[in-house]
């Protein structure tokens, strides 16, 4: 359907206006002049009487005229001024959308704390250079601090202990820089079998406090708890400034922790992935080795990717936060159903006397 425009010359209007003015004033001074012509008093008889009566009668039709144009003036003058107000106000929409999509659309762009995320991947040096970047690029704030927290020092710290505990075995440069067999552990016979066994590994062995052998290992399994942990966390600060003063505080709590099962999945399923892919490159022969800071970077990019697709379509929602509002909707509306039938029923019991 084509929608009909509309055009208004502001300056022509203003001109009319200008030439309403001018008439009534013309229209004024022109009755002045008839009602100074009837006040003459050396004028009487029977003759001018019939002249005041017609004088009369036209300075009657003046003012009436007068009066007209005061208010088509008024009238013309009201319409100009709400459509200013509405092109202004329109006007004002159009800036605030699109400052809104330049909002969504730079959220969803690589930034600066995506490199610095992929430069976290590449072992205990990158761990330590990210941070410091976190912290001088960033802002001291709770959500910056807890993201350092996560993605840097945790991980450093796993690391580092990890490798403290093997001793003399130990192969400090490729803990160093993060260039250790990214498939270590994994099934790497197919590419379905890899994916699988990455999460398996993700979500077992890694997380397994009983699993460890060592203090160290302990402590690297410690850190990645840690980690879910600030996920959680920094989930809770972003859902308690949205829900703050709603009184919603059930849906905030189960906001909270289905963006964090989500923002956990989407990590593991993208480390899964490049795993996968990094296998079936192995398998064919194209690459001969897959280290884990390549491993690393490839699922923060996947990951991010995944996101920022999400982003694009819905105007600026994180798979998380679709996932939660989609989960807690449905919760909402299968208890508004459950309400209605109950309701119903009772109705139905009450008018038949049933039971």
């Amino acid at each position: 359907m084509k929608l009909s425009s509309i055009s208004v010359n502001c300056k022509g209007i203003d001109s009319v206006l200008d030439l309403y003015s001018l008439n009534r004033r013309d229209l004024s001074s022109n009755i002045a002049s008839l009602r100074s012509i009837k006040s003459y008093s050396s004028m009487s008889g029977y003759g001018f009487s019939s002249i005041y009566k017609s004088l009369d009668r036209v300075i009657m039709d003046l003012d009436d005229k007068k009066s007209c144009l005061k208010n088509l003036e008024n009238g013309l003058s009201d319409i100009l001024k709400k459509y200013k107000e509405c092109e202004n106000n329109v006007s004002e929409h159009i800036k605030a959308s699109e400052v809104k999509s330049v909002e969504v659309e730079y959220k969803s762009s690589w930034t600066l704390g995506n490199t610095l995320e992929v430069i976290s991947e590449a072992g205990i040096i990158g761990n330590v250079v990210s941070a410091i970047g976190s912290l001088i690029t960033g802002d001291w704030t709770a959500e910056n601090i807890i993201s350092t927290l996560k993605t840097s020092v945790l991980p450093a710290i796993g690391n580092i202990s990890a490798t403290v505990s093997k001793g003399s075995n130990a192969n400090w440069r490729d803990t160093l820089l993060g260039l250790g067999n990214g498939l270590a552990g994994l099934d790497t016979s197919s590419a379905g079998k890899t994916f699988t066994s990455s999460l398996n590994k993700q979500f077992g062995q890694d997380l397994s406090l009983t699993g460890a052998k060592s203090v160290g290992d302990k402590i690297k399994v410690g850190t990645k708890w840690g980690g879910y942990a600030l996920s959680l966390v920094s989930n809770f600060l972003e859902n308690k400034e949205e829900f703050e003063g709603t009184g919603e505080t059930g849906r905030m709590i189960a906001e909270i922790g289905i963006e964090t099962v989500v923002d956990i999945g989407v990590g593991a399923a993208a480390t899964a992935a490049v795993s996968a892919g990094a296998a079936a490159l192995v398998s064919a022969g194209l690459i001969t080795f897959a280290p884990a800071v390549a491993i690393g970077a490839g699922a923060v990019a996947v990951a991010w990717a995944a996101n920022s697709v999400c982003e694009w379509i819905t105007g600026g929602k994180d798979i998380g936060e679709v996932a939660a509002d989609f989960v807690c909707d449905v919760a909402e509306a299968v208890g508004e159903i459950k309400d209605g039938l109950g309701a119903f029923a009772k109705w139905t019991k009450s008018l038949f006397n049933f039971g």
